[in-house]
Parts: C-alpha cells; structure tokens; sequence
C-alpha cells in the first residue's frame, strides 16, 4: 500500500469528482419540475435511467478508490459512504424539491415539448447511450480521434457540433460547475482538520482551484467535443440543424437556466459530502 499526503490524495479525487459532474454536463436538459405531470416528465426524458447512471458511475469510481488505497477495511466503510451520497432516493428527493419551485412556464413547455418530439427522443436516448459507452477508456480515444477527423475532413459538421456546444454553452457551464464542486470536496474535507488550520486549508485550497483551471477547461473541453463526436453520430445535418434552433430560442435557454442550477447544487452537495466522507476516513486511518 503506498500513501500520499492531503494535497496528492485530494487532487486523485478531485479527478474523480471533476469526472462524475463533466459526465453530467449534457443531461441538463433531461429534468422538469414537479408541477408538471411527474409520470410524463420521467418516461419522456428517462429520469429513472439517468438516475441509475449516476449511481453507477460514483460507484465504479469507489471501486477505483479502493484498489488505489489498497486498505480493505477503509474502502468497505468508503463504499458504504459512497453509496448513501450517491443514494438514487436521495438525488430524486432533491431533485423534486427544487424543481417542483420553478413556476411554470410557457417557455418550459415548449422545451418539455420539444423532447416528446421524435427529435427529442433521439437526443435523450443518444446521450444516455454516449454517457455509458464513455466509460470505456478507448472508446474515449477512439471519440478523440473521430472529433479530430471531422474537424478536417468535414468542417461543415464540426462547425455543427461546435456551434451546439457554444449555444447550450457547455464548456462554460461546466467549467464553472466543476471548480465549484471541487471547492466544496475540499471545505468538506476540511471539516475534519483541527479549527486552527480551517483557514489556511481554505486559503490553499482555493488557490490551487484557480491554479488548476486551465487544465481543466482543456479537460472539459476535450470531453466536451469527444461526447459530441458519439452523441451525434446517428444525426444528420438537418437534424442537428433543427436542434441548434432549438438550442438558441428563448426556451431552451430559460429552461437550462433552472436545471443547471439545481443540477450544480446537487453536485456540490454530494462533492461536499465525499470530501468529508474522505477526511473522515484519513482520520481515523491516520493517512
């Protein structure tokens, strides 16, 4: 078993962390608020399934984090944190809660509009499928390569997938999302240190955050166009057309307004609560 100190050890979760919110970014659309039918909100845009994803993939990443600490006992106590903070009743419970206090809106229902079109379903069942074939570290390779070859060989469709990208504005979003849960890993992971050293925890911390942001947006941004390259595969250009003007309209804009937000403070909830979960453990381990 090998050891890093706190700075190593948080920034192998800060990646961790930094994946499961940018796997994330795209299914932003895929939510609407309680005071519209439950049952048809859930069925159209998968609610159920994307849930399931997300537990998943926090689940795999604990599986990652136990073969890295090599501590069998530490990683049955990990998991079992993991699990709760990741807990598919818990984000649904939230989820609720905030979106059932979005007034409703004739801009919300085009947009829910939108995604019972047959187009809208397209879109919907091509991302979830994206999300899950990107775990797969080659598939990732093989999507970065795709990206690069369309870039020069079909311009036209890159500047498609580019010009999506921008209007929903992604890349932005998420970089500002991540940075944002990654402080909150570390204020979480900082409630376990002695009251003494909090402040300068915080002050390190969010130093090394900005330090970290261009590598991040390089990160984002790769991911961001190489899940563009999977996504849209099946699409033809008219197709994409059609959702790049949907894509721009007021409705689209307004609606991903309300689930970014809700979406960054789930993220930052759980973030918060894994850091915690993680100085927890050190502490009682001593690493």
């Amino acid at each position: 078993m090998y050891k890093r100190n706190y700075k190593q050890k948080i920034g192998f979760y800060l990646n961790f962390i930094g994946f499961c919110i940018f796997l994330n970014f795209c299914f932003g659309l895929a939510y609407a608020q309680e005071k519209l039918d439950e049952s048809r909100i859930y069925s159209v845009l998968k609610f159920d399934e994307l849930l399931k994803e997300i537990y998943e993939e926090g689940i795999i990443s604990a599986q990652q984090i136990q073969k890295d600490s090599g501590n069998d006992e530490m990683s049955k106590v990990w998991i079992k944190k993991i699990q709760k903070i990741y807990s598919i009743e818990s984000m649904k419970k939230f989820f609720l809660s905030e979106l059932s206090k979005i007034n409703l809106s004739q801009e919300n229902k085009e947009a829910i509009k939108f995604y019972e079109s047959v187009l809208g379903q397209k879109i919907v069942n091509s991302e979830l499928d994206s999300r899950k074939i990107l775990r797969d570290e080659n598939k990732k390779l093989e999507a970065g390569k795709r990206i690069r070859q369309l870039k020069y060989f079909k311009p036209a469709r890159y500047k498609l997938y580019s010009d999506i990208i921008i209007s929903n504005n992604f890349i932005e979003e998420n970089v500002a999302s991540a940075m944002n849960s990654n402080l909150a890993f570390y204020l979480g992971y900082a409630q376990s240190k002695p009251s003494d050293s909090k402040q300068f925890l915080e002050a390190e911390m969010i130093s090394q955050i900005w330090h970290n942001e261009s590598e991040t947006r390089t990160r984002m941004t790769d991911w961001v166009f190489n899940f563009s390259a999977i996504s849209f595969e099946k699409f033809s250009d008219n197709e994409l057309e059609l959702y790049l003007k949907f894509s721009n309209s007021s409705a689209a804009r307004l609606f991903n307004s309300y689930i970014n937000y809700s979406f960054d403070k789930l993220f930052e909830s759980q973030s918060f609560k894994l850091g915690q979960a993680l100085g927890e453990i050190s502490q009682e381990s001593g690493t």
